[in-house]
C-alpha cells in the first residue's frame, strides 16, 4: 500500500513537471523550433498516458471508461518522437521531410487496430473495463481488430526497432566520441551529454517494456512473485527516468538551445561537412570552392578562437575588413553556410557565452549590466530579449 502511495505521487510529479516544461517550451522562439516541438509532443503523450495509468492503477477508469485505450495509438508514436527530438538536435535540422511520415505508421495501427473498439456499443466498452479492473491483463484483454496478444507483439517490434535505429544515430553521429573530444566544460559538450543520457535510456526503457510485455504474454499468472517483482522495476525505472528528464530540463534549461555546429550544415536532413557543402561552385555569386573554403576558415578561427563576436557594436563590414574580404561575399557565405544572417549568428555566440559566464558563477560577483557588455551586447534590453528568447527565461532567473 506504501509503495502504492510512493508511485502515484511519483506519477503526479512526473505529470505536472512535464507541463511546467512543456508551456517552458512552447514560449521559445528560436531557430531550433522543430527539436523543441518534437520534444514537447513526446512530454505532453507521455503526460497523458500517464493520467490514463493513473485511472487504471486507482479504479478511476470504471467512472472514466470512455477513456480506456483513447491514448495507446498515441502512445505509439513517442519512439518515433524521441528518435526525431534526438536527430533534428544532432543534425540541426528546421524541417522534416514528407518521408518523415513514415514515423506516424505506429499511430495509424494502432488507431486501426482500436477503431472496432471505439465504435463499439456502451455496455461493450462498460464490459471491457470491468474485466480489465477485477484483474484480465492488459496484454490479452481482446477489444480491437486483432488478438490483443498479437497486437502486443507489434508493440515489442516497435518498441525494439526504434531502440536500434537511437543507437544506429548515436553510431552514424558519432556522439561518444564527439563528447570525449570537447571541452568538458563547454555547453556543447553539455547538450550532447544530456541527448546521450536521453537517447540510451529511451532505448533502454523501450527494451524493458518489450520485456515486460513479453513476460506477460508468456505467463499466465500474472499475480506471481516474479511478475509482480518485474512489474515494480519497470515502473520504477519508467515513471524515474521520466522525473529525471523533466527535472533535468528544468533546471538545465540550455539543453534546449540546440548544437551551434560551425563545421556542418544540415541540408534536406543531411548532414553535411564544410568540404562537401563547398565542394561545388558558387558561380552564380563569383566565389570559387577554394576562396569560399578559405573565408569559412578564416572566420571561424575569428570566432572561436578570436572570440570577436564579444565586440560591441560588431558589424559584418568589420570582421570582412578584418579578414580582407568584401562585405557581400562573407554575408553571402554566412547565409548559405550557418543558415542565418550574420548578426543572428553573432548573437547566438554572445547568448552561449554568457550562458557559460552564468555557470561559471559570473553573477556571483558582478552584475547584468557587466554580463551583457561582457558578451559584446550594446544595451540590457537586446540581451534580455535574445536570452530569453534563446532560453526561455531571464539571465536572473536562469542563474537561480
Amino acid at each position: 500500500m506504501l509503495f502504492s502511495y510512493f508511485l502515484t505521487a511519483l506519477q503526479i510529479s512526473v505529470i505536472s513537471f512535464s507541463i511546467v516544461l512543456i508551456f517552458q517550451i512552447l514560449r521559445r522562439r528560436d531557430r531550433h523550433f522543430l527539436s523543441s516541438m518534437l520534444l514537447a509532443g513526446f512530454l505532453s503523450i507521455n503526460a497523458i498516458s500517464l493520467i490514463l495509468y493513473l485511472f487504471v492503477t486507482t479504479g478511476a477508469i470504471e467512472q472514466f471508461w470512455f477513456l480506456y485505450r483513447t491514448t495507446l495509438p498515441l502512445s505509439l508514436t513517442v519512439p518515433g518522437l524521441s528518435y526525431l527530438y534526438i536527430r533534428s538536435t544532432l543534425r540541426n535540422e528546421s524541417v522534416l521531410r514528407l518521408s518523415n511520415s513514415i514515423h506516424l505508421a505506429p499511430l495509424l495501427i494502432g488507431t486501426i487496430q482500436y477503431t472496432p473498439y471505439y465504435v463499439s456499443s456502451v455496455e461493450f466498452k462498460k464490459r471491457k473495463v470491468r474485466q480489465l479492473i477485477e484483474g484480465n491483463a492488459e496484454y490479452t484483454l481482446n477489444v480491437g481488430l486483432l488478438n490483443e496478444e498479437i497486437f502486443s507483439v507489434i508493440r515489442i517490434l516497435i518498441y525494439m526497432v526504434y531502440s536500434l535505429l537511437i543507437l544506429k544515430l548515436f553510431r552514424d553521429m558519432q556522439v561518444v566520441q564527439t563528447i570525449r573530444n570537447l571541452e568538458p566544460s563547454g555547453l556543447t559538450r553539455n547538450i550532447y551529454k544530456w541527448i546521450a543520457v536521453f537517447g540510451i535510456s529511451i532505448s533502454i526503457n523501450m527494451v524493458t517494456l518489450s520485456a515486460y510485455i513479453g513476460v506477460n504474454l508468456l505467463i499466465d499468472n500474472e499475480q506471481s512473485l516474479f511478475i509482480q517483482l518485474f512489474e515494480l522495476v519497470i515502473v520504477l525505472l519508467f515513471n524515474s527516468s521520466l522525473l529525471f528528464y523533466t527535472i533535468y530540463l528544468l533546471i538545465y534549461p540550455e539543453t534546449l538551445l540546440g548544437i551551434l555546429n560551425g563545421n556542418t550544415k544540415t541540408i534536406h536532413g543531411k548532414k553535411i561537412k564544410r568540404e562537401e557543402l563547398n565542394s561545388g561552385s558558387n558561380k552564380n555569386n563569383g566565389i570559387s570552392t577554394i576562396e569560399s573554403r578559405e573565408i569559412l576558415t578564416a572566420f571561424d578561427e575569428a570566432i572561436k578562437q578570436d572570440e570577436i563576436y564579444l565586440q560591441n557594436s560588431l558589424q559584418v563590414k568589420d570582421v570582412a575588413r578584418k579578414l580582407d574580404v568584401s562585405a557581400r561575399k562573407l554575408s553571402f557565405i554566412i547565409n548559405e553556410h550557418y543558415g542565418v544572417n550574420f548578426n543572428a549568428l553573432i548573437n547566438e555566440y554572445r547568448i552561449y557565452k554568457a550562458i557559460e559566464l552564468i555557470e561559471d558563477g559570473y553573477l556571483e560577483s558582478y552584475t547584468i549590466n557587466a554580463l551583457y557588455r561582457e558578451t559584446g551586447f550594446s544595451n540590457k534590453t537586446s540581451f534580455y530579449k535574445y536570452f530569453k528568447k534563446k532560453t526561455g527565461s531571464t539571465p536572473t532567473s536562469y542563474a537561480k
